[in-house]
């Protein structure tokens, strides 16, 4: 994956947010990268840029920002 830099604010990438809905799901990168037919090694840069864009300091928070702010379907009956 190139390297571009990202800064907060930035909105997510159509990828991005595809990880981040399995990061959601308690997914780990393999897993992930299985899914998407990507490495590891990108899907760990995906949920970096992540992080940053949403100003997270880490995966859970990420997920919980998702979650506030509209990127991530809240399922129905609530979060489990």
């Amino acid at each position: 994956m190139p390297h571009v830099k990202v800064a907060y604010g930035d909105p997510l990438t159509d990828r991005e947010l595809q990880v981040l809905a399995r990061v959601a799901e308690g997914l780990k990168d393999s897993r992930i990268g299985t899914d998407l037919g990507l490495t590891p090694a990108t899907i760990a840069t995906y949920r970096k840029r992540v992080r940053i864009k949403l100003g997270a300091k880490c995966a859970a928070h990420a997920v919980a920002l998702g979650f506030i702010r509209g990127h991530l379907p809240i399922p129905r009956g609530g979060v489990s």
